[in-house]
């Protein structure tokens, strides 16, 4: 059969309205993976994913995790965004994170990168396992280093005492990062098993949940006034403002 065509989505729900209702018609209503019945392409991912596919000018965009790894730089448990050629489904670049470090309960092992990304334009914007949000080049470092960010290889290395001393030299199969905010540090955040984060876009804002949380116990919010809502500028990542709702002491989980 010939592929159908479909509309982006380039971001969690359906375009702008946040509907999860699809206006496309004459969907396959079956398909086998053995046999490739309506399965256009396939793409290995890792061993764990929990993220939402998004589709944005010719690209598929998904968290995963590292346990398959696409290049033999980035070894371990990582946190994972993939890019993929919408066409024939083979990788054009990844964004590699490390683990946080200290208490598994901040970043959950394998679980990997589970937040959407948002796209807009050449922008892709996303809120990582270590609950940063960042700005991505939809082309990644196969054209250059962007900027301002340009300290990829650093990034790409645990932060933790064992860490090799060295940060990784970037290739044209990483992600380009141009800015980032660390909601933990900046924002007063406290993560509980992975950050799960929709960014959404109005203008020059990005407004995003922080994904605060309880701690190991499950029972303590040990940041009461840490923000659940945020905003920030889609330029550059600044911190513009957040919500005085005080809604942190009555998280469950």
């Amino acid at each position: 059969p010939a592929p159908l065509s479909a509309d982006d989505q380039p971001q969690w729900g359906r375009r702008w309205s946040r509907s999860l209702v699809s206006d496309e018609r004459g969907l396959p209503d079956t398909f086998d993976p053995t046999t490739g019945q309506t399965i256009w392409w396939t793409a290995k991912l890792g061993t764990e994913t929990h993220s939402t596919p998004i589709i944005a000018n010719g690209r598929v965009y998904i968290g995963t995790n590292n346990g398959d790894p696409r290049d033999p730089k980035h070894q371990g448990d990582r946190g994972v965004l993939m890019c993929f050629d919408e066409k024939d489904g083979h990788l054009l670049w990844q964004l590699v994170v490390p683990k946080r470090e200290g208490d598994r309960y901040y970043d959950w092992p394998k679980s990997g990168i589970s937040s959407p990304v948002t796209v807009e334009g050449d922008r892709v914007y996303l809120v990582n396992n270590r609950g940063e949000a960042m700005c991505l080049d939809a082309r990644g470092l196969a054209n250059g280093n962007d900027g301002p960010f340009r300290d990829e290889g650093a990034h790409f290395m645990p932060r933790d005492a064992d860490a090799p001393a060295q940060p990784l030299a970037p290739g044209p199969l990483d992600a380009d990062i141009l800015w980032l905010f660390d909601l933990t540090k900046d924002a007063g955040i406290w993560s509980h098993d992975s950050a799960h984060s929709s960014i959404l876009i109005l203008g020059d804002h990005l407004y995003l949940n922080t994904g605060t949380g309880v701690d190991n116990t499950h029972k303590k919010i040990r940041t009461p006034d840490a923000p659940s809502l945020v905003v920030l500028d889609k330029h550059t990542g600044r911190y513009l403002a957040r919500d005085d709702e005080h809604i942190a002491p009555i998280i469950f989980h």
